[in-house]
C-alpha cells in the first residue's frame, strides 16, 4: 500500500479524512470489528485494513476498478472481489 502513504494517514492530521471520509481511529476500529466478526479476510497479498481503505476511498471518490487497481496496485479481479466482500460486510 506504498501508493497511499498509510504512515500519511495515521501521521497527518485530517488526511485520513480527506482521504476516505473517516478519521484514522474510526478506520481501525471498524476493521477490527468486521475481521473479529470474521467478516474481513486478509490473504497473502493484501490485508484487512487494506481492503477496508480500498473500499473507503472507492466510495469516498466514485472511483472506478480501473482506477482502484492503479492505487492499490491489485487485480480487476482481487479489487472487485474484496469490494464485494466489504460492502457484504457492512
Amino acid at each position: 500500500m506504498d501508493g497511499l502513504g498509510f504512515e500519511k494517514l495515521f501521521n497527518t492530521k485530517g488526511e485520513s479524512y480527506n482521504m476516505f471520509r473517516m478519521e484514522s481511529h474510526a478506520i481501525l476500529k471498524l476493521e477490527k470489528l468486521l475481521a473479529s466478526k470474521g467478516w474481513l479476510h486478509p490473504s497473502k497479498e493484501i490485508t484487512s485494513l487494506e481492503v477496508l481503505v480500498m473500499f473507503l476511498w472507492t466510495c469516498a471518490h466514485s472511483e472506478t476498478n480501473r482506477n482502484v487497481q492503479n492505487k492499490f496496485g491489485k487485480s480487476g479481479e482481487t479489487v472487485n472481489r474484496k469490494f464485494g466482500e466489504v460492502l457484504e460486510s457492512l
